[in-house]
C-alpha cells in the first residue's frame, strides 16, 4: 500500500530489529512495575502476563464490577430513556451474574432448584438483553448487536428447560465446554499449521507431546 510500504516489510532484518530491546520508557524506574507481572529481563515492554488465563474467569470478574458500576451510577441518569436502558442493561449483567454463579458452584448433574434458577436467569438475560438491542434500534444507535452467541445462549437455556420438564437428569453444560487457556489453543493452532490436513489431530498431538518433552 502507497506511504505504508514499511508496514508490509517482513524480512528477516526488519522482523529481527522489531524484536531488538527497546529502552525503557522512564528516567525513574516507577514502583509500579514491582507489582505487575512482567519480563524483569526486558522492562520497556513493561507487562508480560506468564500465567495460564480462560475467558470464563474474565468474563465473571467483568460482569460482577459492571454490575457494581451499574447500580452505582443508575440513580445519575436524568434522561428517562437513557435511564431505561441502563436499568436493562443491570438486569442483563445481573442475570448473567447468577447464572454463571450457579454454574460454577453446581456439581456435574444439575440439583431440581439449581435448573430452577439457571431457566429463570436465562431468561431474565434474554429478555433483557433484547430488550436493549429493540430500544437501541429504535434509537438508531448501535450499542447491541445480535451474535451468533446470544443464540447459542438460547439453545442452552432451551436444552436446560427441555430436560427439566421431562424430569430428565441435566449434567452441567461446564462438562462439556471448552475451558482451555489462550496460550494452549495458540500453541495447537501453530502445530496445526505446520502438518497435512489429512494427519492434521495425529501430528498435531505428536508434535505438542514433543514440544512438552522438551520443556521437560
Amino acid at each position: 500500500m502507497e506511504g505504508h510500504a514499511e508496514w508490509f516489510d517482513t524480512s528477516y532484518n526488519t522482523m529481527l530489529a522489531m524484536r531488538a530491546e527497546s529502552p525503557a520508557p522512564w528516567n525513574v524506574e516507577p514502583d509500579l512495575t514491582r507489582l505487575i507481572p512482567m519480563d524483569p529481563s526486558c522492562k520497556a515492554n513493561f507487562l508480560k502476563i506468564d500465567v495460564n488465563w480462560f475467558k470464563g474467569a474474565d468474563t465473571v470478574s467483568i460482569l460482577l464490577f459492571l454490575e457494581h458500576t451499574l447500580q452505582d451510577k443508575l440513580d445519575t441518569f436524568t434522561d428517562e430513556d437513557t435511564k431505561k436502558l441502563f436499568e436493562l442493561c443491570l438486569v442483563a449483567t445481573s442475570s448473567a451474574n447468577k447464572f454463571m454463579k450457579t454454574l460454577y458452584n453446581a456439581g456435574f448433574w444439575l440439583s431440581f432448584s439449581e435448573r430452577q434458577d439457571l431457566i429463570s436467569h436465562g431468561h431474565r438475560l434474554l429478555n433483557a438483553f433484547n430488550s436493549c438491542a429493540d430500544l437501541c434500534y429504535w434509537a438508531d444507535l448501535t450499542r447491541f448487536k445480535l451474535q451468533p452467541k446470544q443464540h447459542m445462549f438460547g439453545e442452552l437455556v432451551f436444552e436446560i428447560e427441555f430436560h427439566h420438564r421431562h424430569k430428565w437428569p441435566t449434567p452441567n453444560p461446564l462438562a462439556y465446554s471448552t475451558q482451555m487457556d489462550e496460550d494452549f489453543v495458540g500453541r495447537i493452532c501453530v502445530f496445526s499449521r505446520k502438518v497435512s490436513i489429512r494427519s492434521i489431530h495425529s501430528r498435531t498431538l505428536s508434535r505438542y507431546q514433543i514440544a512438552l518433552r522438551a520443556l521437560l
